[in-house]
């Protein structure tokens, strides 16, 4: 937890007023390959899955971060 606090503080405070805490159920999707960025996710609890699809269908598993993990939307 204390790398939360670091990260938190070493973002802007004019972008910490932004901040807002929001519970994901487990297997709902946050993101998918391709789209375009518009928030960032800092995963401080749980387990977080990332996968790729591949064009010929085959999808592989990245192996699971230590928290906090960072995701961009």
């Amino acid at each position: 937890m204390q790398q939360l606090y670091k990260l938190i503080d070493a973002i802007p405070e004019s972008i910490q007023g932004k901040l807002i805490k929001r519970n994901i159920s487990a297997g709902e999707t946050i993101l998918y390959k391709g789209e375009d960025v518009q928030h960032v996710y800092i995963l401080i609890k749980g387990i977080v899955s990332v996968s790729s699809k591949f064009k010929n269908g085959q999808r592989i598993l990245l192996p699971n971060s230590e928290l906090p993990v960072l995701l961009a939307k």
